[in-house]
């Protein structure tokens, strides 16, 4: 079954809906943008959805979580209230990393919980997908094209042949830390959005890497990856939200496809 759907969502714990109204209304704008994505990604009835977003471990590989289910809070960020529990695609999972294994090492990772930065987005995705099954791809900061190119083929592969109807979702904020030249944020985040109008490869490959570096972006090679395995379907990218409060860009955007 093809892949039918794709998207980009921010990550951060600012969006979590317990927070500060302050927070909130500066986030108001994200928030639409990511209820409005879940209706039209629900309109395209996935029955498994794919996250990627980068480890927050300081492991040098790609890793798929592996549990039936996994749990996630967030009182750790002062959201004593928001917690849920969300299902993992055991099936699909372990066959991709088996389809994987021979050409390319990704890994099985076992967690006690859902990390933050996955669990976010999930969360703001839950009104809508509560009873859907996931699959958690992690990848590390230090990858490659080659090894972003060679992964995106095994993943393509393995979504064409499987029978689920299919929506990957990046995840992952822009430019996250001002630089001394505080236009730096602004220049990224500028360039990103020109990469996905229309989306480009090239262009989001030709990011600059220290400037990627320089402004702490998480979201570059979950979108690239993503970009790669849609490949010819996609048609264009509609930006549906764009805010930077305090100079941190949070985008959210539909990758329409054929």
């Amino acid at each position: 079954m093809p892949i039918i759907g794709a998207a980009l969502i921010p990550n951060s714990p600012l969006l979590l809906p317990k927070l500060s109204p302050l927070v909130q209304r500066r986030l108001a704008k994200t928030k639409q943008a990511i209820d409005r994505l879940a209706h039209e990604l629900y309109a395209r009835q996935p029955s498994l959805i794919i996250i990627i977003g980068y480890t927050q471990t300081i492991s040098g590989v790609c890793n798929l979580l592996q549990a039936p289910k996994l749990s996630y809070s967030f009182a750790e960020w002062g959201d004593v209230v928001t917690k849920g529990e969300v299902l993992i695609a055991t099936g699909f999972t372990h066959s991709l990393k088996e389809r994987a294994e021979v050409n390319f090492p990704l890994l099985l990772r076992s967690v006690d919980r859902l990390p933050v930065n996955l669990a976010v987005p999930v969360n703001l995705l839950s009104t809508i997908f509560s009873q859907s099954p996931f699959v958690f791809l992690e990848l590390p900061s230090s990858i490659n094209l080659d090894d972003l190119t060679h992964l995106s083929t095994i993943i393509k592969e393995h979504c064409d042949s499987s029978s689920e109807r299919i929506a990957i979702v990046a995840v992952g904020n822009l430019a996250e830390r001002i630089t001394k030249s505080k236009n730096e944020a602004q220049v990224y985040d500028k360039y990103f959005q020109a990469a996905l109008k229309p989306l480009n490869q090239q262009s989001l490959a030709n990011l600059d890497a220290d400037l990627k570096k320089r402004v702490k972006e998480t979201i570059w090679a979950p979108t690239l990856l993503t970009a790669m395995v849609v490949g010819e379907i996609a048609t264009e990218t509609e930006i549906l939200s764009y805010e930077a409060p305090a100079k941190v860009g949070y985008i959210v955007a539909q990758i329409n496809l054929l």
